[in-house]
């Protein structure tokens, strides 16, 4: 399946993976294979994934999708800060944007939920 997407089996690159579940293995796409296929399509102006870190979000609304973030500049103060969240967003060329915030907490839940391991 990497191969017919034209993505390198490549650990380091992190474009997908092979998971063992009992005698099986299973093809599974990561983050980073997934932001190389939209680039591909040329489309994307902006195409971002962040940590949020404790007291970093000042505002965020989750119907006009509007925020404001104060991010720590010091990248060691920043990587010692708890991470309280995560915030993905896009632009596409033709000025259509999608951003969404998850909480730590909801994605941990999201992730025992549908998660096979």
């Amino acid at each position: 399946v990497g191969a017919s997407l034209n993505l390198a089996p490549s650990r380091e690159l992190g474009y997908f993976y092979i998971i063992p579940y009992g005698n099986k293995a299973q093809f599974q796409i990561g983050y980073k294979g997934l932001i190389q296929l939209a680039i591909r399509t040329g489309q994307y102006k902006h195409l971002n994934v962040i940590e949020v870190k404790q007291d970093e979000m000042k505002f965020y609304n989750q119907l006009t999708e509007e925020f404001e973030f104060s991010l720590i500049e010091d990248p060691e103060e920043r990587e010692k800060t708890p991470t309280v969240g995560y915030f993905a967003m896009f632009e596409l060329l033709n000025g259509f944007t999608k951003t969404v915030y998850w909480t730590k907490a909801k994605m941990e839940a999201h992730a025992k939920k549908y998660s096979q391991s």
